[in-house]
């Protein structure tokens, strides 16, 4: 593991904690209780940073040898991770944002607005990268198709 992924990856954790830190402290919320996309993310998120500091130990401790042997058991658990995170963070969007519908006061407004703007970042990265894989690919299928003429 590289300084930069370790940075990153540390930046992440740091994250999960604060919308942990954030969810436990609303759960007390009037408001934030009929809220129905609260439900398992305060778990999910806890589970996540649980997660990710013994995923990046065993990274840090394990030789490169081992690492390869067992890439492929890390790269179907790390898309099962992934494609539940993507659904908790949209979930997490949309109770933040009926949150800030029902003019909720209680919400730790320092803190949601933070996590609110973080997941709008992370929704513009991953729609910009979704946006480039789709140019690549229709690049290469139509490259393909003209080579065919």
């Amino acid at each position: 593991m590289n300084l930069i992924s370790a940075i990153i990856s540390l930046i992440v954790i740091i994250i999960n904690i604060i919308i942990v830190y954030w969810l436990h402290k609303i759960d007390k919320c009037v408001c934030a209780k009929k809220i129905p996309e609260k439900k398992y993310l305060k778990e999910w998120f806890t589970i996540l940073v649980i997660f990710s500091i013994v995923y990046n130990i065993i990274l840090y401790n394990l030789n490169l040898k081992t690492l390869q042997s067992i890439s492929t058991l890390l790269i179907i658990i790390q898309s099962i991770i992934a494609i539940i995170n993507i659904v908790m963070l949209i979930r997490l969007f949309i109770y933040i944002f009926k949150l800030r519908k029902l003019e909720c006061e209680c919400g730790l407004l320092k803190y949601q607005s933070f996590i609110y703007y973080y997941l709008i970042v992370i929704f513009s990265l991953v729609a910009f990268i979704l946006l480039m894989l789709i140019s690549f690919l229709l690049y290469i299928t139509l490259n393909a198709i003209g080579k065919n003429k």
